[in-house]
């Protein structure tokens, strides 16, 4: 079996879930069923919102709104072209032009 962190981060997301294989929680965790579908968890990078009934998640659902702005704070990604890339790129511009393709 599975447990999460009951309480998110500031940022909104949960840590990984953990193997747990001890009858008893660590504190501000909670069982995660092996029935229950985690694939929401993934797919939100941990950003979701738990029900939970006595120590066991029943239901996971995003939590859209943490995702987004933290999404939309990340950095855009740097495209670095390879310099053998950019020449065989431009010498087929060359070849194609030549050719009057």
């Amino acid at each position: 079996m599975k447990i999460i962190q009951i309480e998110p981060n500031k940022s909104g997301s949960r840590p990984p879930m953990q193997d747990w294989a001890l009858r008893n929680l660590p504190q501000g965790y909670s069982f995660v069923p092996n029935g229950l579908d985690t694939d929401i968890f993934y797919s939100y990078n941990g950003f979701v919102n738990l029900t939970i009934e006595g120590d066991i998640v029943t239901a996971m659902t995003p939590n859209i709104e943490a995702w987004q702005a933290w999404k939309a704070s990340l950095p855009e990604p740097k495209i670095e072209i390879d310099p053998v890339d950019k020449l065989r790129a431009d010498v087929d511009y060359m070849m194609m032009k030549m050719e009057g393709i």
